[in-house]
């Protein structure tokens, strides 16, 4: 200990303290977490009632929230801006971000899709799009599902990426992902005819995404790669160019 100073760093015979220091035995108390959040979470919103525009601190708040794990809370929040708000693709892309957090990816799939709905912008709509595909793919890396789980989660990714590319049908980072996507579903369905499908297609949209990827080299008058014949399906469909867990949801107003 140290007058004027809070720091108390643990001391004992092998751990001798500094000469400016003073090693004394003391019992020292701590709020639980949860405590602290919730501490926390009413003075930013005392805060935010008066500066209602201030985003940054709406997401520090949001952010303090899903470290102590209080998910129902931030969601409640959120959800109260939302009816406030109805239809905000910005409010409704936090709570994609917030209950994926939480471990609801359907839910998360379900903002998502809002989003894409919300949005006029193509540029926006196939973002949101490759937010599900983002998050399929995460997910299914995970091999935490079960078989019917990564089936339908597999559906709905590609499902999709297929819609993002309708509206950008050169962008190879939608391909690519479908294609790693249709693998994990390989994976799920086992030794099957459905299996030999998903990695036919695979096979056929890696191609197409590698030679997009060239041509947008071209466009860009970058060097490009020999095309070389695709690989064979991989056991664990490595990560596209572009695939994240769900990349990073805005938590900001």
């Amino acid at each position: 200990m140290k007058p004027g100073d809070r720091r108390f760093d643990e001391c004992d015979a092998k751990n001798v303290c500094a000469s400016s220091f003073e090693c004394r035995s003391a019992e020292l108390c701590q709020l639980e977490n949860t405590k602290v959040a919730d501490m926390s979470g009413t003075h930013f919103g005392e805060w935010l009632k008066a500066h209602p525009e201030d985003a940054q601190t709406r997401g520090i708040m949001t952010q303090v929230w899903l470290d102590s794990s209080q998910y129902k809370v931030a969601i409640a929040y959120w959800e109260k801006l939302l009816a406030a708000k109805p239809n905000d693709p910005d409010i409704m892309g936090s709570l994609a971000g917030i209950n994926l957090k939480a471990g609801d990816w359907r839910k998360s799939i379900e903002w998502y899709t809002k989003v894409a709905e919300a949005v006029s912008d193509p540029g926006a709509k196939v973002g949101a799009y490759q937010f599900i595909g983002n998050v399929a793919w995460a997910k299914l890396n995970s091999k935490q599902l079960t078989t019917a789980e990564s089936v339908e989660l597999a559906d709905r990714g590609i499902g999709a990426l297929q819609k993002g590319a309708e509206l950008q049908p050169k962008n190879p980072k939608l391909v690519g992902l479908q294609a790693s996507i249709y693998n994990f579903r390989a994976l799920a369905h086992g030794v099957s005819w459905a299996a030999g499908l998903d990695r036919a297609a695979a096979q056929d949209l890696q191609r197409r995404s590698r030679v997009l990827s060239e041509e947008a080299k071209k466009a860009q008058g970058l060097s490009t790669t020999p095309t070389t014949p695709a690989p064979a399906a991989p056991a664990a469909p490595a990560a596209p160019t572009g695939a994240s867990a769900g990349g990073t949801p805005k938590t900001g107003g």
